[in-house]
């Protein structure tokens, strides 16, 4: 049985093109945002922070592992109690380190691969993902929680996730699945159709999706 990833490590698997490598252009400026997004998720499911009026509050935890670990030192740091938008947009938070971070463990995870590319006296590597990843699997399990949300956090969180981080249309291969998803998102987001027990949780979740939607489209329009 293969190792379970992340919300972090999932965002990125369905990131990278199944057959040409690299990541979709679609993405370029939601990815490393959603990346983020999704640490911030992680930390407070590890019970580290709390999401507070859209304030992220420290709290007293186990060890955590990177590249949440990272993020959530340089929470701890801060000389004061700051908002989820800071934190998305923090210039002090490499977005290199955290890519590397999660490629790293989908490595050795057996998720994905570096492929090594040169033109003239340049070289860099692409990310592919291995045969037999688990990208399948977890598309079909975004789309049974967004058909029929349950009371697991962790798939909730997914996929409040997933359309600020342009995946839907890697999701659904047809305009009208796309249409119907972010309906029930909607839905799903508003606390509608989830069990009482999480209804709290899910809207501070949402409350970070709409974040990295705004700083994404932000980032867009300034050229970054």
């Amino acid at each position: 049985m293969k190792p379970e990833l992340t919300i972090s490590e999932k965002i990125m698997l369905l990131s990278v093109h199944p057959e040409k490598g690299g990541y979709y252009m679609a993405q370029s400026g939601s990815l490393d945002l959603s990346l983020r997004g999704a640490l911030i998720l992680e930390l407070e499911l590890a019970g580290a922070v709390s999401l507070e009026e859209k304030l992220i509050v420290p709290k007293k935890a186990a060890a955590i592992g990177e590249p949440a670990g990272y993020l959530l030192d340089k929470i701890r740091a801060s000389a004061k109690i700051r908002s989820v938008r800071h934190w998305l947009n923090s210039f002090s938070i490499s977005r290199k380190l955290i890519r590397q971070e999660i490629i790293q463990s989908l490595i050795g995870k057996k998720e994905l691969r570096l492929v090594e590319k040169h033109f003239l006296f340049f070289r860099w590597k692409v990310p592919f993902r291995q045969s037999g990843n688990s990208a399948t699997r977890i598309i079909n399990d975004i789309k049974n929680t967004i058909m029929k949300p349950g009371d697991s956090r962790e798939d909730l969180y997914l996929v409040t996730l997933v359309e600020s981080a342009q995946l839907l249309p890697r999701i659904y291969t047809d305009r009208a699945g796309v249409k119907e998803a972010k309906r029930r998102l909607k839905l799903i987001k508003a606390g509608n159709q989830v069990p009482e027990a999480v209804k709290q949780a899910i809207q501070a979740a949402a409350m970070v999706a709409t974040s990295v939607a705004i700083s994404a489209a932000v980032s867009a329009s300034h050229g970054r």
